[in-house]
């Protein structure tokens, strides 16, 4: 009964705009009374109801700067070569999406897939932005569906004049990943996360494939 009277009574108080002030010259709330009210509203578990947020709100109230080192392992050249790499990505995020710059290394252990016979040497590096949207998140982990979209250029070294590196194949690199993040404080996160890379621009076959990735940060 006392819930009933007290919502009739900020009813009441609400519709006090509606008449003019020579209809209602001592219907005026103070502060004093009004903050009494609502102190007595909360008492009896009533709260009045706070606006709804947008949908873009709701995004930035998590919002912050997101960092990330990480190792990799592509295999490449029609799984013929494992490379080992690293790379390093920083940027902003939201509630729901990321938004990163990376750059990243990897060197192949039998370049070009021949044991050496074609080149001695092949690495690569690679510079660009990541796309992140969090798919779900269950108890204390985060899974993300992701794309790099990078520039990548290759260098290489031949046999017959090891000391000489030269540029090789370079273009657009895309990276589609599924990353799951596992929340370990406030302050600290590790992930694991599995990648396909394949450069579009031009087309070179030679490093299209799969990987897998370690988060340290």
């Amino acid at each position: 009964m006392r819930k009933v009277l007290l919502i009739i009574l900020v009813s009441l108080f609400a519709l006090l705009p509606v008449f003019s002030e020579e209809e209602t010259p001592d219907l005026e709330l103070s502060d004093e009374m009004m903050s009494i009210l609502l102190e007595r509203l909360k008492a009896e578990g009533i709260t009045p109801q706070e606006e709804e947020k947008s949908w873009w709100q709701r995004e930035i109230d998590d919002f912050g700067i997101s960092y990330d080192f990480y190792l990799r392992m592509p295999v490449t050249y029609n799984t013929s070569t494992i490379g080992v790499g690293a790379g390093f990505n920083i940027g902003l995020r939201t509630r729901s999406f990321k938004f990163e710059l990376y750059a990243l290394g990897d060197y192949y252990l039998t370049p070009h897939g021949s044991n050496g016979g074609v080149q001695s040497l092949d690495f690569m590096i690679e510079s660009g932005v990541m796309f992140a949207w969090k798919l779900l998140e269950v108890w204390r982990t985060r899974t993300y569906i992701a794309l790099d979209v990078g520039y990548f250029m290759q260098f290489a070294s031949l046999p017959g004049t090891p000391g000489v590196i030269f540029l090789a194949e370079n273009g657009v690199m895309l990276r589609p990943k599924l990353m799951t993040e596992f929340i370990i404080n406030d302050y600290y996160d590790m992930a694991i996360g599995i990648f396909y890379q394949i450069p579009v621009y031009p087309n070179y076959d030679g490093y299209r494939g799969f990987g897998i990735m370690l988060s340290l940060l």
